[in-house]
């Protein structure tokens, strides 16, 4: 574990980046992101369970 201490101009950076984090995890586009990323990830996944269950009599 690191326990180098910050200095005020760290901390202040610090507490700015978790503020625009916060933010941003609160921003109608950061969620449609989150959104659009999880269905790409799926899409293959449900493409071949489709090709898989109606392909098969």
């Amino acid at each position: 574990m690191n326990t180098k201490q910050l200095t005020p101009q760290e901390k202040t950076l610090a507490d700015e980046l978790a503020l625009e984090r916060v933010y941003a995890m609160n921003n109608d586009e950061y969620l449609l992101q989150r959104v659009d990323e999880k269905i790409h990830r799926l899409e293959g996944p449900c493409t071949r369970f489709c090709v898989n269950a109606f392909s098969q009599k």
